[in-house]
């Protein structure tokens, strides 16, 4: 990723987990610029795959309350993204009694 400018210093967070999974990271980047422009192009390390193939997710400081607020908007958006793609969509659901031809042809 392009950043503006490198950071001063990184920390891991927390004590090594016995499961395996990483710890957080804490970057400190040199001013407040630089830290809004990471995070704009964090979308860019979503597609980045890791060894262990994770995707990689930045997010700005948060008090104790922010972060309770933010993970519980993530579980109600991601609810909300499984069950409709759009305000106006609504699920499909196909009905036993009408025939249906289901294809995966590109060009129908």
């Amino acid at each position: 990723m392009d950043a503006t400018s490198p950071p001063i210093t990184v920390y891991r967070l927390g004590r090594q987990r016995e499961d395996g999974k990483p710890r957080l990271l804490k970057i400190v980047l040199s001013s407040t610029f630089a830290q809004r422009d990471v995070l704009k192009k964090a979308h860019k390390l979503k597609s980045f795959c890791t060894t262990d193939g994770r995707p990689i997710f930045l997010r700005p400081s948060m008090s104790r309350e922010e972060l309770v607020q933010y993970h519980k908007n993530r579980r109600k958006n991601c609810a909300n993204k499984l069950l409709a793609t759009n305000a106006n969509a609504t699920p499909l659901q196909i009905r036993k009694d009408t025939p249906t031809n289901i294809s995966t042809d590109p060009k129908n």
